[in-house]
């Protein structure tokens, strides 16, 4: 890897704690953003520079796994496999074998990779691409330390008005764009079609009849449990997918915004309170499960649970199941969250492809980036058969995407993805999100001190950027 040329960095951010989003991880302390970095070039070039031919390796750094040993570079064909460092291995493996000029080495780090990421950029050794969950793009893109890629995208032919509407506005930052989208991903609700068939919900079509409404949540919620069909959405107290990712998609829903016009955090919200009062009078009821998130799903495979909140990393594990016939869960529908509220909403994220040279970057370097992030993603199809949502309109319409397992069932989810705050201030906001709902969900606090609290930690840490 080339050696970036200038000063060291005079300033870091104070430490935060992150937490995972999406990929199931718990929170842990990492270092921060740096303020600065050298430019990935000492002499500024703009973007219509010559591009060069000198064959080149372009470094690509993901947080997908390590998986290089089990497919080397000879395997080229992705076969029926959805898992997401086979996929990515294999991506990489089918370009090199026909880009001899512009090798990528990969990078396997251990996620979410900022650690890794941090580091080289105060070494001044950034690689040329580097995978970013969407909401960390603003801390990056604002120290200069990513590359705006909007000079780019055109001659790359990477389309942004295919990207979809709240996916382009994730990856946009002060009106550029700073990455290229790989998918949609978050939680989903995942049904035991079989259970709700004993509680007369599901339609001639063999569809499930999805409540819309608070009212119509707790009318199904009450015939599943009368028909011996167990929680409506099992959850859990233990992790965030039942915590605080069900709250920001009730917040969403009741109309709530958890970043204020000024930039700041807004959670202690008559709509916050309402979400968060909602989620605890269903679990009441018994309509909403909390205790252990893993025995919640032990008991839905086990046909013991009409419906649970789950990831779209679940979605091929589970249909997989459904077709060994010693399996208790025989017939399995995915749907985006219920809406309770007054419109719809769904906690999500999206993975991107970042090019993490900064704002002096060689354009040559980030043209050869944007070849394999353009190889990727004229590949997304390949990318969401691992159970996340495309990013592109042109996909989403297309036939094979919906014909890949469950896909055609969750199709409105991109659209309706409740993102996290795309702020400098946001890093620890899942940590917060987590532990403040669950003081409430299990009694510790009462909602109204649980909202102030959150609100007060992120007040706290956006005083601190």
């Amino acid at each position: 890897m080339t050696r970036i040329p200038g000063a060291r960095l005079s300033v870091l951010l104070a430490t935060v704690a992150l937490v995972a989003v999406g990929c199931g991880a718990t929170a842990s302390p990492v270092p921060s953003v740096p303020a600065s970095v050298p430019a990935a070039t000492a002499t500024p070039a703009t973007p219509s520079a010559a591009p060069s031919v000198q064959a080149r390796t372009a470094q690509l750094w993901r947080f997908f796994n390590e998986c290089a040993s089990k497919f080397p570079p000879s395997v080229v064909q992705l076969g029926d496999t959805a898992d997401v460092c086979a996929v990515q291995q294999i991506l990489a493996n089918q370009w090199n074998s026909s880009h001899p000029e512009l090798q990528v080495k990969t990078t396997s780090l251990v996620w979410p990779g900022i650690v890794e990421l941090n580091a080289a950029l105060a070494g001044g050794t950034p690689p040329d691409i580097m995978s970013l969950h969407a909401f960390r793009i603003s801390s990056y893109a604002s120290k200069g330390v990513l590359t705006d890629l909007t000079p780019y995208l055109a001659a790359a032919g990477i389309d942004v008005n295919d990207m979809l509407p709240k996916v382009r506005g994730a990856v946009t930052y002060n009106g550029k764009v700073y990455a290229v989208p790989m998918d949609v991903h978050g939680i989903l609700w995942h049904l035991n079609l079989d259970l709700w068939q004993k509680a007369g919900l599901v339609g001639a079509d063999g569809k499930p009849m999805l409540p819309v409404g608070l009212d119509q949540f707790e009318s199904a919620c009450q015939k599943i449990k009368a028909a011996g069909g167990g929680a409506i959405m099992g959850a859990g107290d233990d992790d965030i997918v039942g915590t605080g990712w069900g709250f920001a998609s009730l917040y969403a829903q009741f109309g709530g915004k958890n970043v204020d016009d000024k930039g700041m955090p807004n959670l202690d919200t008559p709509e916050a309170l309402q979400a968060l009062n909602t989620e605890i009078k269903l679990r009441n009821e018994g309509c909403i499960t909390g205790g252990s998130l893993a025995k919640t799903y032990e008991s839905f495979v086990n046909g013991q649970v009409a419906g649970v909140v789950a990831g779209t990393w679940q979605v091929n594990e589970w249909d997989a199941q459904v077709k060994d016939p010693k399996a208790a869960l025989k017939h399995y529908y995915v749907a985006p969250l219920p809406q309770i509220g007054s419109q719809a909403g769904t906690w999500g994220g999206s993975h991107t492809w970042v090019v993490p040279l900064g704002s002096q970057a060689d354009p040559d370097r980030v043209r050869a980036a944007l070849q394999y992030i353009k190889y990727f993603w004229d590949h997304d199809l390949d990318w969401t058969r691992t159970g996340h949502s495309t990013v592109r309109k042109s996909v989403l319409d297309s036939a094979d995407y919906q014909a890949l397992p469950h896909h055609a069932q969750y199709l409105g989810y991109a659209d309706q993805a409740v993102y996290n705050p795309a702020t400098t201030w946001a890093l620890g906001y899942d940590q917060v999100i987590q532990e403040e709902t669950a003081a409430a969900l299990l009694g510790q606090k009462s909602p109204a001190q649980a909202l102030k609290d959150a609100q007060s930690r992120l007040v706290d840490a956006a005083n601190f950027q």
